[in-house]
């Protein structure tokens, strides 16, 4: 299965959930995010994983954030609803 630039497959009952965003050393955007946290919840439900691992295509496991996608978001949604008082 791949959807949102991630890849998520199962063999051994092991689950291996990739990164495949290569292009930007696979850089976290929000559709990767949401992927991943997908996958992650498929792979705590499923009663025959008992091993989870996440890997990265090409050379770089996960550069981290994209930081153009996050140029491109809304800060309410960047950062969530909660907002902090400057006093935290």
């Amino acid at each position: 299965m791949t959807s949102g630039g991630l890849s998520y497959e199962t063999c051994d009952h092991v689950a291996l959930l990739r990164l495949n965003r290569p292009s930007v050393l696979n850089a976290l955007d929000p559709p990767l995010l949401s992927a991943l946290i997908e996958a992650a919840e498929n792979a705590r439900t499923d009663p025959n994983v008992r091993r989870v691992v996440v890997a990265g295509a090409g050379r770089a496991f996960c550069a981290g954030g994209d930081l153009t996608a996050m140029l491109d978001m809304d800060p309410a949604h960047a950062f969530g609803s909660t907002s902090r008082s400057s006093s935290d």
